[in-house]
Parts: structure tokens; sequence; C-alpha cells
């Protein structure tokens, strides 16, 4: 699990935040599987003007997974 958070210096009101979350799983020697999820947050910067559903102030996710093939030698 990762977390990152960082806003800039002239509008340190605006922060934005990552949680990133993995599991990756051996199925055998050459298969795995990795499921993810990333979530995001992003407060309003001083210099954009309140609108409706413009996705500052509430959180978004993003879920993926792969299954990969390992060569080794």
């Amino acid at each position: 699990m990762q977390y990152e958070g960082f806003a800039e210096f002239k509008d340190m009101g605006h922060i934005i935040n990552v949680v990133t979350a993995g599991l990756t799983a051996s199925l055998s020697k050459y298969l795995s599987l990795e499921m993810g999820l990333r979530a995001f947050y992003e407060s309003r910067p001083d210099s954009v003007a309140q609108a409706p559903e413009d996705g500052y102030g509430e959180w978004s996710l993003r879920q993926y997974t792969l299954i990969g093939l390992a060569y080794t030698w």
C-alpha cells in the first residue's frame, strides 16, 4: 500500500491525495495474477470557481487486474 499527498506552494489549500494498494499472487512458476486499486482525491484550488460535479472534493476509484507470464533464464 502506498499514499502520496502533495500541494503547490502558491496554493497550499489545493491538496492532491493518491492511495494505491495491490496484491500479487504467483499461481505457478510462470503465471502470476496482480490486482490493484487506486483512489484519488483533489481539493478545490483557490483559482477555480465552485461548479456542480466538477470532480473536486470527492474520491474517485480505479481498479485493475493483470494476468502475466514470467520468463526466467
